[in-house]
């Protein structure tokens, strides 16, 4: 099992180091998609919010398993618009705002699993998996992310 909460807690850092790269990137930056840095921050949090609803099936002792939370028939595209569309009316700064503090929020889901329920089960590895997430958007930023995969 330690090898399991070493990597948990690696990829907890790894979520920290992303942050603080998202948390750096400039006002004005352009995703490939067309997101600036503010449709990114909802697009982020949006996430993070499903990932610590997920922790408390967590704490309850169940396995984490991708497909169970997020359907294959899950329309990612969907999710995302979804979003965007209940944040419409937070501008850049609010958006940010309120990604870092839910960011904050899952980081410490994350160190109260470590700490309190984890169980060896390689599945829990995967659900701090996020951080990948992170980086394949900071990629559509055109930040270099070698650091931080590896």
């Amino acid at each position: 099992m330690n090898e399991l909460i070493e990597q948990a807690k690696n990829w907890t850092n790894k979520c920290r180091l992303t942050t603080d790269t998202f948390l750096d990137l400039p006002e004005d930056v352009q995703l490939t998609n067309g997101w600036g840095k503010r449709e990114l921050a909802i697009h982020l949090e949006g996430w993070d919010v499903e990932m610590i609803k997920i922790s408390e099936y967590l704490k309850e002792g169940k396995s984490f398993l991708w497909s169970e939370f997020f359907p294959e028939d899950l329309d990612v595209n969907e999710a995302n618009q979804e979003f965007l569309d209940r944040n419409k009316d937070l501008s850049a700064i609010e958006a940010i705002s309120k990604f870092k503090k839910t960011r904050k929020k899952l980081l410490n889901v994350y160190e109260d699993l470590i700490e309190n329920y984890f169980r060896d089960d390689k599945t829990l590895v995967d659900y701090y998996s996020l951080w990948s997430h992170d980086v394949q958007h900071l990629k559509q930023a055109g930040v270099d992310t070698t650091e931080i995969e590896n």
